[in-house]
């Protein structure tokens, strides 16, 4: 009769221990990628400053295609940014973010004066 409780008590045991690895292999959202940055200010040495939000703390990249250059910044804690760049009026520039492991799709941006 030991046998018979110690057996139900192993296959409740795997049971369990089966649902726990099926939550963990539940898959996860994709980290979105930061939302469009505003162009701030052009500056006299040929850089542009872009702004916006992305997750809280995370590594923000901006990359010219049009030049072949980028910049790396990291988000505050509310998730703003502010990254200066080497773009003129016309380029365009992927904007993606990374948390972690995780790396979002780029969004791209075309470097436009804002009206005055």
């Amino acid at each position: 009769m030991v046998f018979l409780r110690r057996r139900s008590w192993c296959k409740a045991l795997l049971v369990a221990f089966g649902f726990s690895l099926a939550g963990c292999a539940s898959p996860t959202h994709p980290l979105p990628p930061p939302e469009p940055p505003v162009v701030g200010s052009f500056h006299e040495d040929g850089t542009v400053t872009l702004k916006g939000s992305a997750q809280p703390e995370a590594i923000v990249y901006a990359f010219n295609q049009t030049l072949e250059v980028g910049v790396i910044g990291k988000a505050s804690a509310l998730g703003t940014y502010i990254l200066r760049l080497q773009a003129a009026e016309g380029h365009e520039v992927a904007v993606w973010q990374e948390v972690g492991s995780e790396r979002s799709a780029a969004i791209l941006i075309k470097i436009r004066k804002l009206a005055a």
